[in-house]
């Protein structure tokens, strides 16, 4: 039996905004999904789309033809059907297709910040290897050349070299966990364990927290503009959020609603939104374009997100770099100190 394939957040993106364009121009959606079958080349992308054209065809609602395929993820499935609910299907398809281009994007900042690190890593332990490996052996060779064999000197050159190795043991250690987690977060169970250490981390919490709103926001933003209750359209986006902190603030919003709480006072003290923003998506709420703001209010969010993920960036690599030059340093000094020991003995 052959696996599923499972789309990925760029393809979702790309596949919804077409479906908008179709809509717009007014073809069916049956015959949109044929338009993207055709055009699609030989694979099993293609398999799929068809597998949905010809369920839509047979008088299946579009929604439970992504949902059959095995190939959508259940959020997207859910919007598709509010949205033929609602008749708001094209605007519904138009905020799914920003809404994964903005996972992919931040999931392709989060990798970039994880890779980065990866290499640095690998350079260190390349060089250490090389030091250790090659380098040192030839200056033990000169030493004993000097020395003669005897002496503190070669108990000081063993120690070097020694300390020197398990260096390079920790660094080869400390690569193969992080390619082991890396290799280990592509699957479900490895993902959701390495997801909640990042959460519950003190140096990545506040970082894993912007995230999680971020994502509520623009689900948020995409059931807000299909017309669904703001209250059932805060608890249904919270579906999409796992980080355990940012949960309790949504659950202590939905209680503020159910109280009677405006929207942008219940987002102001549950912390999903700061003053300025309350503010800001108070008066568009008030005027009707709530939904538009919140779409922009992601955007702010996303570039904050970015410029917190660059600068994390930036400080694992001057960090990695720092470490990298003391062992170096650290490595080379082990070597000069009995080098010393010799050119004194022989002065």
């Amino acid at each position: 039996m052959s696996k599923t394939i499972v789309f990925s957040p760029e393809e979702i993106s790309i596949f919804c905004d077409q479906i908008a364009m179709i809509l717009n121009g007014g073809i069916p959606v049956y015959e949109g999904a044929y338009i993207l079958y055709e055009e699609m080349d030989e694979g099993k992308t293609k398999d799929v789309l068809k597998k949905v054209a010809d369920n839509v065809k047979s008088g299946m609602a579009f929604s439970e033809a992504l949902k059959e395929s095995g190939s959508f993820p259940t959020y997207m499935c859910e919007m598709v059907r509010i949205g033929e609910m609602t008749g708001k299907l094209e605007e519904i398809m138009r905020s799914l297709s920003d809404y994964y281009e903005r996972e992919n994007l931040v999931k392709n900042s989060i990798r970039s910040v994880i890779s980065y690190p990866t290499v640095l890593l690998g350079m260190m332990a390349v060089i250490l290897l090389v030091l250790v490996g090659k380098i040192l052996p030839m200056f033990e060779d000169i030493f004993l050349e000097l020395d003669g064999g005897t002496g503190t000197t070669i108990e000081l050159m063993n120690t070097s070299i020694l300390v020197s190795k398990i260096i390079v043991g920790v660094v080869l250690v400390l690569l193969a966990l992080l390619l082991i987690s890396l290799a280990w977060y592509r699957f479900k169970g490895g993902s959701a364990v390495i997801t909640n250490i990042i959460d519950n981390n003190p140096i990545s919490a506040g970082l894993a927290d912007r995230i999680s709103i971020g994502k509520f926001l623009a689900t948020l933003a995409v059931m807000n503009s299909a017309g669904m209750e703001m209250t059932e359209a805060v608890k249904n986006a919270s579906k999409v959020v796992e980080n355990k902190k940012t949960l309790a603030k949504i659950d202590k919003c939905i209680a503020m609603l159910e109280a009677d709480e405006k929207p942008e006072e219940a987002f102001k003290k549950a912390d999903l939104l700061n003053s300025l923003h309350s503010k800001m998506f108070g008066v568009a709420r008030m005027s009707g374009s709530g939904d538009s703001i919140l779409f922009k209010l992601v955007g702010r969010f996303d570039a904050d997100i970015n410029q917190r993920l660059n600068s994390l960036a930036s400080i694992i690599e001057t960090v990695l770099v720092v470490v990298l030059s003391i062992i170096v340093g650290a490595v080379l000094i082990s070597v000069m100190m009995p080098l010393m020991s010799v050119i004194a003995s022989i002065g």
